[in-house]
């Protein structure tokens, strides 16, 4: 199907994202916080969200 098919996260130990269904069957991200955020750690992270469809070729966007 060329429809949305998952989201991904761009690779880091704080978050990761699941794919859920809403109850109209449509598709959502969740981001799910993996570990706790230390500003003194690292005081900035940038997360990149990946849509993918399941077409040929595969199709993607980025925020």
């Amino acid at each position: 199907s060329n429809g949305l098919q998952q989201y991904t996260v761009s690779p880091n130990s704080h978050f990761h994202v699941l794919t859920r269904n809403n109850s109209k069957g449509k598709k959502y991200p969740e981001l799910v916080q993996d570990r706790a955020l230390d500003r003194e750690e690292q005081a900035e992270l940038s997360l990149t969200l990946t849509a993918l469809d399941g077409g040929s070729p595969l199709r993607s966007g980025t925020a």
